[in-house]
């Protein structure tokens, strides 16, 4: 029988997830049956107590004597929160009412954990080696009580392309204005490198990575519906290995993400 797939969709930031990861909910919906459940980074983002401006806002004070380590707790709480969705989705395509997507994921965040800790041009950390141990510790924790996901979909961008699109986006949304003056061309460099070696752990551990470049936002609606529809065709006729019948994975392989 045919299962119902929880589908992860990763990208920098700008990359365009939300629009996509709506419109391949609808291709899933209309070519699979059920009811696709979709849950968003920016509803989450802009939750209360989401310490999202609080962050962004720290990320351009430059004097370290200042910082009230707005990026761990930041951190932290997207960490929650994604665990929250990632057992809603799994729950969710288990019980047979339809596949779900997840626009950022558990996994996904741990790569902007690690840029949070990598030190900058002047040696430091936004989240020192102690408060990163503890992360890795709880992500450990949360990702042994879930199964890892049936698909991930790479959209891919050129960093500067993504700027443009921040920049838009900025001006609309109030609530991503911060990332205008926070986002660089660099950063977004190195984030795709750390999405690219999320991507390549979860292929060793059998899930069905998906790249897709999303620079042109495709000229027309008819160009972009036929590429999702492609794309819903893959998810939907992939079948998992063994692998995702149950919680048997490797806690070397878990916690290298």
């Amino acid at each position: 029988m045919r299962r119902f797939k929880v589908v992860v969709v990763e990208g920098i930031i700008g990359v365009g997830k939300s629009h996509f990861s709506d419109e391949l909910a609808l291709a899933l919906t209309s070519i699979g049956g059920g009811h696709t459940l979709t849950m968003r980074e920016a509803d989450q983002e802009a939750a209360p107590g989401s310490f999202h401006n609080e962050f962004y806002a720290e990320m351009q004070e430059e004097d370290e004597t200042k910082w009230k380590n707005w990026a761990t707790l930041f951190q932290f709480d997207q960490l929650s929160r994604r665990y929250s969705q990632h057992k809603l989705a799994q729950g969710w395509a288990k019980s047979g009412r339809g596949c779900a997507i997840l626009d950022r994921s558990l996994y996904g965040d741990t790569c902007f954990a690690n840029m949070l800790n990598n030190p900058d041009e002047k040696g430091r950390k936004r989240i020192p080696d102690s408060l990163y141990d503890l992360y890795e510790r709880i992500y450990g924790d949360m990702t042994e009580a879930v199964l890892l996901p049936h698909v991930m979909v790479r959209l891919t961008i050129r960093p500067e392309h993504s700027i443009e699109r921040i920049r838009r986006r900025g001006s609309q949304h109030e609530t991503r204005a911060s990332e205008v003056e926070t986002v660089s061309v660099a950063y977004q460099r190195a984030l795709d490198r750390e999405i690219g070696r999320l991507a390549q752990v979860l292929k060793k551990l059998d899930v069905l990575v998906l790249d897709v470049p999303w620079d042109a936002d495709r000229d027309t609606v008819e160009m972009r519906s036929r590429v999702i529809e492609s794309i819903a065709d893959r998810i939907i006729e992939h079948e998992p290995t063994e692998l995702f019948l149950n919680s048997r994975f490797s806690d070397r392989w878990r916690r290298s993400i």
